[in-house]
């Protein structure tokens, strides 16, 4: 995908239509919970597991860069495709975790965030680049990739706790009638 516009899915069409999604599954949820659980797991895991040994298979040809540019970028339909069947198994699980809801509240953080230039070109790029460089097997790769993953998690909810905080203690100087 050449077109600047689409920015390979980050940009708010796309994220629109990521919520229209979700809300299609919300109203016709009774349909979806027909799926039984054990079939969406398998589901899940025999595309994940494919997806991997294809991409380790072919790392370094053409077929692994097909595969992770088809695979990964957010506008794939293997993407929303392998999304979707989470969310239909995360939803099925019944659980309370103020921590979990924190995170999910700092998840458009972490969309925004973490494709900006800056973070993208000048950090993430050149370490993505650096460490396949360094003649890593394909699992070692996927490895630090992961841990890249959850650092950048870690450092765009510590931006949302920070402008969160800023924003509380910003609205305690707006008068509350402006609200009403």
């Amino acid at each position: 995908m050449n077109e600047p516009t689409l920015h390979n899915g980050k940009n708010i069409v796309y994220f629109s239509f990521l919520y229209v999604l979700g809300d299609f599954i919300k109203k016709n949820e009774t349909a979806f919970f027909k799926i039984k659980t054990p079939i969406l797991v398998l589901s899940y895991f025999i595309m994940n597991l494919l997806l991997v040994f294809l991409f380790c298979r072919n790392f370094n040809n053409a077929i692994g860069t097909a595969i992770w540019k088809f695979s990964y970028i957010y506008c794939s339909p293997i993407l929303i495709i392998n999304a979707t069947l989470l969310f239909l198994i995360i939803s099925r699980i019944r659980f309370h975790s103020s921590w979990i809801n924190y995170l999910s509240g700092s998840a458009f953080t972490m969309y925004i965030l973490h494709h900006q230039y800056v973070i993208l070109y000048k950090l993430i790029g050149p370490t993505v680049e650096y460490f396949k460089s360094k003649s890593l097997n394909t699992c070692e790769f996927l490895i630090v990739l992961l841990l890249i993953t959850i650092v950048i998690m870690l450092g765009c909810v510590f931006v949302d706790f920070f402008f969160k905080k800023i924003k509380r203690e910003m609205i305690q100087f707006i008068p509350s009638e402006k609200f009403i």
